[in-house]
């Protein structure tokens, strides 16, 4: 049995980890200095749906989305086991109240806690993360 997540799993998790990450759930946030570009594909359709398709057609830096690839690739490397495993915080004030304690990849998804993130993409390393990343087609 593969040590990867079947692709009906990875898709369910892949929705899970996107709805975490949208500005809905950062009510409190602040308004983006642009509203960028969002694409959804059905993965058995092949169906993409844009918000708007000029934007879309303008390349632009993947910001907070990045999270979700990054999530699902600590995951399928094990770098994550779980949702609910505790990253420790270091005791580093930073700039974000709220990232100054323990996080789960719940909470750094929904506090956008970059600590997490830099975190997990040392231990993946850049030949895994480049890898997994090309296997998503991920980017231009």
């Amino acid at each position: 049995m593969s040590r990867f997540l079947p692709m009906r799993r990875l898709r369910n998790t892949f929705l899970a980890l996107l709805a975490l990450a949208t500005p809905s759930t950062l009510a409190a946030s602040p308004k983006p200095t642009h509203p960028g570009c969002f694409l959804l594909m059905d993965l058995e359709t092949g169906k993409v749906s844009r918000n708007d398709a000029k934007k879309c057609a303008t390349r632009m830096p993947p910001a907070s989305t990045f999270k979700v690839p990054h999530a699902l690739i600590a995951l399928e490397t094990g770098v994550i086991t779980s949702v609910d495993q505790v990253h420790p915080w270091d005791g580093t004030q930073r700039r974000v109240a709220m990232w100054n304690q323990d996080q789960t990849l719940d909470t750094a998804m929904r506090r956008s806690a970059v600590w997490v993130f830099q975190e997990t993409a040392r231990k993946i390393g850049r030949e895994r993360m480049e890898d997994w990343l090309e296997r998503f087609h991920y980017g231009t």
